[in-house]
């Protein structure tokens, strides 16, 4: 354990004594004289045949007694370099500590703690706190003092300005604050990250140098609203249309069918039936069986789109209102013609 650690864990021990140590003195009887002292002669000392009453023990702090816990577990957190870890350790042990007089020694700790992480701007700020609650009138404020002359020949300032009042600022990765204006860092390249709640995180990069100060602006996006799910009319739209373009090929699939079994019939008369069987027959059952082949290709491609809102609809069955509320209602209807055949979709939306 470093001197500086012991100096603080001493300290907190004395915490704990003084309460039970320390009772209110007695006032020194003064010295009787004539009738007095023979008054006191003949009466009997009070409690001499007793044994003399102990004052009761003052309760120890609560507190306390946690801040002499956890000074132990932070000081161990520290020798084994989990310094983020002795941080909020010792951070908590200020907390319990609140008013009291060698709360400047765990500024100390936090401001060396802060050091060996490299964020040299907090550790200067803890090493001024200890300076300014009492650390200047010991034997560690030379030691101090220096290296607060040191950091501030190597540290540089971010200014920041942000168009929202409520956020969190980062710097190269690691929180430093909430709705700071200004940051110290060591001179050099660094990524201010800015977020706030409802907005898109921002970064910027920018150059510090040391004992120089730069200004960073930041405009915030706010994020879209919520992505709530497709209306319904949409899926049944889908739906609607794969149906009937599914019906649809299905009558052109039936009239190639058909078309194609009347030429084969033809064929097998040996003498041609009513005319012969050309190549514009032919085509025309060609023309048929594509027709029916792009139909089912439509009837694909909306059945495809209607999964797909399926999935991404707002099946809730909470009326919002009755603006908001969409009847469908769908009706197929056969079409068949001389020489074609269809289905027609009716509906309102």
């Amino acid at each position: 354990m470093s001197g500086e650690r012991l100096q603080a864990w001493l300290s907190i021990v004395v915490i704990g004594t003084v309460a039970t140590l320390a009772t209110p003195a007695h006032a020194q009887p003064e010295e009787a004289t004539g009738d007095e002292a023979a008054e006191a002669e003949g009466e009997p000392e009070a409690g001499a045949d007793g044994e003399a009453e102990e004052a009761p023990a003052e309760p120890e702090d609560p507190n306390v007694v946690e801040a002499r816990e956890r000074i132990a577990r932070a000081n161990e957190l520290f020798d084994n370099e989990n310094y983020d870890a002795a941080v909020a350790e010792f951070i908590e042990i200020l907390e319990l500590l609140g008013e009291h007089p060698v709360r400047f020694q765990v500024l100390y700790n936090i401001a060396k703690s802060y050091e060996a992480l490299f964020r040299y701007g907090r550790a200067m700020e803890y090493y001024r706190l200890f300076l300014a609650e009492g650390g200047s009138e010991t034997a560690l404020a030379p030691e101090v003092n220096a290296k607060v002359q040191l950091l501030e020949g190597l540290l540089g300032t971010i200014l920041i300005v942000v168009d929202v009042p409520e956020y969190e600022v980062w710097v190269d990765d690691q929180v430093v604050g909430a709705n700071l204006e200004r940051v110290l860092v060591p001179g050099g390249s660094h990524v201010v990250e800015i977020r706030a709640p409802g907005f898109v995180p921002t970064q910027k990069e920018v150059q510090v140098p040391a004992r120089a100060e730069r200004t960073v602006e930041f405009e915030l996006e706010e994020l879209a609203e919520e992505f709530e799910g497709l209306p319904r009319w949409m899926f049944w739209t889908a739906t609607g249309l794969a149906v009937a373009s599914a019906g649809v090929g299905v009558a052109w699939g039936v009239l190639a069918l058909l078309r194609r079994n009347e030429i084969k019939e033809l064929k097998r008369n040996e003498f041609g039936g009513v005319g012969s069987v050309g190549e514009e027959d032919q085509e025309e059952v060609r023309n048929l069986a594509r027709n029916a082949d792009i139909f089912y290709g439509a009837a694909l491609l909306f059945g495809t789109a209607a999964i797909i809102f399926a999935v991404f609809t707002e099946w809730d069955d909470e009326e919002e209102g009755e603006d908001d509320e969409v009847e469908t209602e769908l009706r197929l209807a056969p079409a068949i013609g001389r020489d074609s055949a269809g289905l027609w979709l009716e509906g309102t939306f």
